[in-house]
């Protein structure tokens, strides 16, 4: 049996790409403002800069624009899926295993303990 988990969109990722959306039309007035402002020996330095400049902010712009879109449009996205929830998880005993010979490493528990509980967990998955 699988269920699938859906998760809401938070308010902050809203908030936070309408944000990106002025501040990159604000930087792309300055980059436009940058390829007409100047002069004399700066200008093919400034027309590159504000080329690029340009070009950045309108990826940046375009991408937020998607995103605020997908966003806005659902009101919740599909996160992942459970699966097998009636079966154990085959791995599940092998990491109970793993933990278990690093605490007898550590010495944290005595060979005897881990003895007794590496045979109950052989048990559980058997």
């Amino acid at each position: 049996m699988s269920r699938k988990i859906f998760l809401r969109t938070p308010k902050i990722m809203t908030t936070t790409l309408r944000a990106n959306i002025v501040l990159s039309v604000l930087f792309l007035f300055f980059g436009v403002f940058l390829l007409f402002a100047a002069e004399g020996e700066a200008r093919p330095f400034a027309a590159v800069f504000g080329i690029i400049w340009v070009i950045a902010c309108l990826s940046v712009l375009l991408q937020s624009l998607r995103a605020y879109r997908a966003v806005i449009s659902s009101d919740s996205f599909e996160a992942g899926e459970l699966t097998g929830g009636d079966k154990p998880d085959d791995t599940a005993w092998a990491a109970k295993l793993r933990e278990l010979e690093c605490l007898k490493n550590e010495k944290l528990i005595t060979e005897e303990e881990y003895r007794k509980k590496r045979s109950q967990i052989l048990e559980e998955k058997w």
